[in-house]
């Protein structure tokens, strides 16, 4: 099944997973801090309004660790590497941590889960440097559970499918869903709503940057009226801090 025959599908059961990731040093760290995945909770309000059974598990860490690199260390947040990872410079290497919950922590969300177990996994991928994480999980995923179709998407497998089909992964979608860009979120999909939201205005990019992911989507222009929508759904929630993560001004 396509993720296009979706909306007119039986009521499936859909684990959507945002990976943990790579950090080199206390700034990408605070970086990744605000890295609510909007796109994800867009995807699952985008599922339910199509009968289906959305859940997130969410693997980051957020705003409220921003500077608090003890505190990560101490809880087991930020686990360090066990290979140092090349900086791009001749015989430059850097340590390296993993941010966010260790990929066992998937397997025990899963056992406490309960009901049926889910019929697909959707995982998500932007950057490369975070691409063999994303394997790491598919691999656990197929073991721990063998019938569900697993699909891996985001900006690191609409770039580079091939690299991306190696995970194993049964379906990598490429692109985005547009009906998703239009969906007002769910901030919480199976879990507590986080203490900020973002927003979006656009998606894509007008400029071609050889470094920049956000160079693969032309830029769009969202309406307001789902944006204002999804703002005061936050704000009834108790949300007060709004970040704007349009994609072309970060």
């Amino acid at each position: 099944m396509r993720v296009a025959d979706l909306p007119d599908a039986p009521p499936r059961r859909i684990v959507l997973v945002n990976p943990p990731v790579v950090v080199v040093d206390r700034v990408q760290l605070d970086y990744y801090a605000d890295a609510v995945p909007y796109g994800l909770h867009q995807v699952a309000a985008w599922l339910s309004s199509c009968g289906h059974e959305a859940l997130l598990a969410d693997m980051m860490g957020y705003g409220k660790h921003r500077h608090d690199w003890p505190g990560l260390l101490a809880r087991g947040e930020l686990t360090p590497l066990p290979e140092r990872l090349p900086s791009g410079a001749e015989e430059l290497e850097l340590d390296a941590w993993l941010y966010g919950k260790p990929l066992e922590w998937l397997e025990s969300w899963l056992d406490d889960l309960g009901g049926r177990e889910p019929d697909e996994v959707w995982l998500t991928c932007s950057m490369l440097f975070n691409a063999h994480l994303t394997h790491d999980l598919v691999g656990l995923l197929r073991r721990r559970l063998p019938r569900a179709v697993i699909r891996l998407g985001g900006d690191w497998a609409t770039l580079t499918p091939d690299h991306a089909a190696r995970s194993g992964a049964d379906d990598v979608f490429l692109g985005r869903i547009p009906e998703a860009d239009l969906a007002v979120p769910d901030l919480a999909p199976g879990g507590s709503p986080v203490d900020f939201a973002l927003f979006r205005l656009t998606t894509g990019c007008p400029n071609r940057c050889a470094f920049c992911v956000n160079r693969i989507h032309p830029l769009q222009e969202l309406p307001l009226g789902p944006i204002v929508d999804a703002i005061e759904e936050a704000r009834g929630k108790g949300v007060r801090s709004f970040n704007n993560w349009d994609p072309n001004i970060l």
